[in-house]
């Protein structure tokens, strides 16, 4: 029993006193801090997330508005007066009608230059047959 004995002496407790555990005082931190706050705006956001989430599930019908119930009619504006048609004429119809002139002038100067042709080759084909056979008479 001696070693117990001598552990007793060293240890100078009494058998009656109960060891206690040590309360450690608590520190701050501040990160500790910021991760509470964001739990906290975490679960603010969900809780907003699952609140619109319901109300979007629940149909809501719009109502009418008020103006078909007593529809506001706008008072119809005055007639216009007719547009009047202003003559015009196309620069083309006008080249057109030049060109055709101009074709038309040439036909009839062509005739004529063909009939002024056409006469004097007959008047010099005419001029010694005619005399020959004023010839032939006057021999006779």
């Amino acid at each position: 029993m001696a070693p117990f004995g001598l552990w007793r002496t060293l240890v100078c407790r009494d058998e009656n006193d109960i060891p206690r555990l040590t309360v450690p005082n608590s520190f701050h931190l501040h990160t500790e801090e910021r991760g509470l706050v964001k739990e906290r705006q975490f679960l603010v956001q969900i809780l907003e997330k699952q609140i619109e989430d319901e109300k979007a599930r629940v149909p809501k019908a719009n109502p009418y508005p008020y103006t078909t119930d007593y529809p506001v009619i706008p008072p119809k504006p005055q007639p216009k007066q007719c547009t009047k048609p202003e003559a015009f004429q196309l620069e083309s119809l006008v080249r057109h009608e030049e060109k055709m002139q101009r074709k038309q002038e040439n036909k009839v100067g062509e005739r004529r230059g063909t009939k002024e042709i056409v006469q004097s080759t007959t008047h010099i084909e005419r001029r010694p047959y005619s005399t020959a056979r004023k010839r032939k008479e006057a021999s006779h």
